[in-house]
């Protein structure tokens, strides 16, 4: 997996994310990334891991392994986005996106080997 972002000044800068072969340009708007497939901001609790983020549906923190990145108009769209993606999974996150035509969102699933990656939205 290689996560690439190089400034380019306050207007612009590359990205390259997971598989992809060639970096890309984002001259607007904003890339966040929220938990991690291997490392992740968590708290374990009697072997279980719990995430830094929570489920308001729970009030408890996310317990799955999975990387949200999502590429957006704003930095701000991106941030709320991954946030509440993180939170829904990739199978309940069509219809949000649905409302962010723009947006685009890869979801990084599974630790070592047994990783899958989705891309949801802006095609």
């Amino acid at each position: 997996m290689k996560i690439l972002v190089a400034n380019l000044g306050s207007t612009s800068f590359k990205y390259r994310l997971f598989d992809m072969t060639d970096e890309r340009q984002l001259a607007r708007g904003g890339i966040e990334r929220i938990g991690a497939a291997e490392r992740d901001c968590f708290v374990e609790i009697a072997g279980k891991r719990y995430s830094h983020l929570i489920d308001p549906r729970t009030g408890i923190g996310l317990t799955t392994r999975l990387q949200v990145t999502v590429i957006a108009p704003t930095a701000m769209q991106a941030d709320s986005l991954a946030s509440a993606l993180s939170v829904l999974g990739p199978r309940k996150t069509s219809s949000l996106l649905k409302s962010y035509p723009k947006a685009q969102a890869y979801f990084l699933q599974g630790s070592g080997k047994n990783r899958s990656l989705l891309k949801l939205g802006k095609q």
